[in-house]
């Protein structure tokens, strides 16, 4: 499915074709490696669902977080008050 990620800091977003069954912990290692996010560091990176504000844990899957087709994720920096 396609999905839209948002940057935590610049504003622009990553279009990305994904397995419904991608946990958060995938998904922010794509995002990394594809070189849109930087390297986590030590606080790392939390995903919320932004049509309901629902977090993607890192262990739980794009389905089973309610993540739909065309849906927008929002990246946020841990620890960046966000």
């Amino acid at each position: 499915m396609n999905v839209h990620f948002t940057h935590p800091q610049r504003g622009d977003v990553f279009k990305a074709d994904v397995d419904p069954q991608c946990t958060g912990t995938a998904a922010v290692k794509g995002l990394v490696d594809s070189g849109f996010l930087e390297q986590p560091g030590k606080d790392g990176y939390d995903l919320s669902l932004s049509r309901t504000g629902a977090p993607v844990g890192p262990n739980a899957t794009l389905a089973s977080c309610g993540v739909q087709e065309g849906e927008v994720i929002n990246v946020l920096r841990r620890g960046s008050g966000a």
